[in-house]
C-alpha cells in the first residue's frame, strides 16, 4: 500500500506566454478566456513536471537564461541546451525519494495581456513512501 507524504512550498510564480489562436482574430479574447488558456498551459506544465519529463519542460516551457532554487543553492541555466540537464539533475534525488507529483490546488492567475499571465500560489509536492 502506498502512503503519501506531502511537502508544501511557500509559493510559486510562473510567467506564461501564450501563442493564442484568438490573437489572430479581430477582437481580443476576454480576460476569462485568457485565464482559461493560461490555466490549461499551466496544467500541462504540471503534468510534464510530475512525470519528470525534463525534455518536454525544457523544450516547451522554460527559456534561457533561467534560475532554479535548489536545496543546495541556485542553479543557473545560461543557455537553452543547459536547461534539460539541470532539470534532470533536479529530478534525480526527487525520484529517489519517491516523488510522485506536484499540485497547485488554487492557482491565482493574473492576466498581463492577451498573450501572457502570471500564475502564483502555494504548491504541494507529494511522494510515495519508499520502503526501507
Amino acid at each position: 500500500m502506498n502512503s503519501s507524504a506531502a511537502v508544501t512550498a511557500v509559493g510559486f510564480a510562473a510567467l506564461f506566454g501564450l501563442a493564442l489562436a484568438s490573437t489572430q482574430q479581430s477582437r481580443p479574447p476576454s480576460e476569462e478566456a485568457t485565464k482559461r488558456e493560461i490555466k490549461a498551459a499551466f496544467d500541462q506544465y504540471y503534468e510534464w513536471f510530475s512525470a519528470a519529463r525534463a525534455d518536454l519542460v525544457a523544450e516547451r516551457v522554460y527559456q534561457a537564461p533561467i534560475q532554479f532554487l535548489q536545496p543546495n543553492g541556485f542553479f543557473i541555466a545560461p543557455s537553452q541546451d543547459s536547461i534539460r540537464p539541470g532539470l534532470e539533475a533536479m529530478f534525480k534525488p526527487m525520484i529517489a525519494d519517491g516523488y510522485s507529483r506536484t499540485e497547485m490546488p488554487s492557482p491565482s492567475i493574473c492576466v498581463l495581456n492577451e498573450s501572457a499571465g502570471i500564475v502564483s500560489g502555494p504548491y504541494t509536492r507529494s511522494s510515495n513512501e519508499v520502503p526501507s
